[in-house]
């Protein structure tokens, strides 16, 4: 808005409408809170059969079985928690972007989130003749952290460079000490994938 040369009566303004951003603006919150909506409605239909697979075997497990009996009940239950875990990411990732998510801080031993890593991609690894190894060096014996979320880092980060791994290649997982994260008594771990 700016006053004319020797006008007291007299103004030039510029308006501009924003009603279209503003629009825009209303249509995307709705999208995302439809999405939220969604996702959360869906990952629990998918939960709660999962759920069901994953006790079943849990059952057969404690039954008497043949050993290839066995193994595949194994294969089942691991891949059954999988898919478990991927709903849970989607769910994650709409919390995430909601502001919502929230870490849990347990006890947990880095060596057995490792462990489960290799136990569900290592069938995988083998198939495409790939060697899955690992390593846990210095590293204290109990962390204090969200272990499912590094879980599901770690799976995610392994099972991409299986995918990406040539034939006879090699996927190692590592996790070591961290010294430019380890300050005011926490230790700080760097668990890598190459």
């Amino acid at each position: 808005l700016a006053m004319l040369e020797g006008s007291q009566n007299e103004a030039i303004g510029y308006v501009v409408d924003i009603t279209q951003r503003k629009v825009a603006e209303r249509n995307a919150l709705d999208a995302t809170r439809a999405k939220s909506f969604f996702l959360a409605n869906i990952s629990h239909e998918l939960r709660t059969p999962l759920n069901g697979i994953c006790g079943l075997a849990e059952l057969l497990l404690d039954m008497p079985l043949a050993s290839q009996q066995r193994e595949y009940v194994q294969i089942m239950s691991r891949s059954s928690a999988h898919l478990v875990s991927l709903i849970s990411e989607l769910l994650d990732f709409s919390r995430a972007e909601s502001g919502k998510m929230k870490l849990d801080e347990i006890e947990f031993k880095p060596t057995s989130v490792v462990d489960e890593v290799v136990e569900l991609l290592g069938e995988t690894a083998n198939s495409k003749h790939v060697d899955l190894i690992y390593s846990v060096r210095n590293v204290p014996s109990v962390l204090v952290g969200d272990p499912g979320r590094l879980r599901q880092i770690i799976l995610n980060l392994t099972g991409n460079a299986i995918k990406f791994t040539p034939e006879g290649g090699e996927v190692e997982i590592c996790a070591t000490p961290d010294s430019e994260a380890t300050e005011n008594g926490f230790a700080g771990v760097r668990f890598t994938v190459r």
